[in-house]
């Protein structure tokens, strides 16, 4: 069985059913949306947002806790993360701040 045609029966069976419990992954279920105020954020302008549906996945115990125990041993391997990556030490303070590194390059070009 290829991904298209699993994707495909996933999306039949939501048709049909509203939901779909694949087996050690989790629940995917069709919910109902009701409608609501919005705001166009063009204009400003209060709209009504029309009423919907959406596809939400519930995953299960085991499934969460191997992702969790995955992003976590990743995590541990991974570097700091930093503002500035590939800097090996800390920029000092006798370059002045970034005003004055501007001005004295401007000041510096013919």
């Amino acid at each position: 069985m290829n991904r298209a045609s699993t994707v495909g029966d996933v999306m039949d069976a939501l048709v049909a059913d509203g939901f779909v419990r694949v087996s050690g992954w989790g629940i995917f279920s069709v919910v109902a949306i009701a409608g609501r105020p919005g705001v166009n954020p063009g204009t400003g302008e209060p709209v009504e947002l029309a009423p919907t549906h959406r596809i939400c996945f519930r995953p299960f115990v085991g499934f969460r806790t191997r992702i969790r125990e995955a992003r976590e041993s990743a995590a541990s391997e991974r570097p700091p993360a930093g503002r500035f990556r590939g800097v090996s030490a800390p920029i000092s303070a006798a370059a002045g701040t970034p005003g004055e590194m501007v001005r004295s390059r401007i000041a510096a070009d013919p």
